[in-house]
């Protein structure tokens, strides 16, 4: 079963701030690993949605919303 997987503006831009973050604390190169690594772990939803744990503030709505951690830093 395949979901689709949806970026709102507002993770869009946490992105961007987690990137222009290490970039300038640690480096580029971990910058784009970091961002490189949150896309393709979401990536793993669209085959084994149950991975994710389900969004509690979504709960009740027509579609289920999962979320992941990537890594805690």
């Amino acid at each position: 079963m395949e979901i689709s997987i949806y970026w709102t503006e507002f993770s869009e831009n946490a992105l961007r701030e987690i990137f222009a973050y290490y970039r300038e604390k640690v480096s580029y190169a971990v910058g784009k690993a970091l961002i490189v690594g949150i896309y393709e772990e979401t990536q793993l939803l669209k085959h084994q949605p149950e991975i994710g744990q389900i969004e509690a503030l979504l709960k009740g709505r027509a579609e289920e919303f999962r979320y992941l951690l990537y890594k805690k830093l």
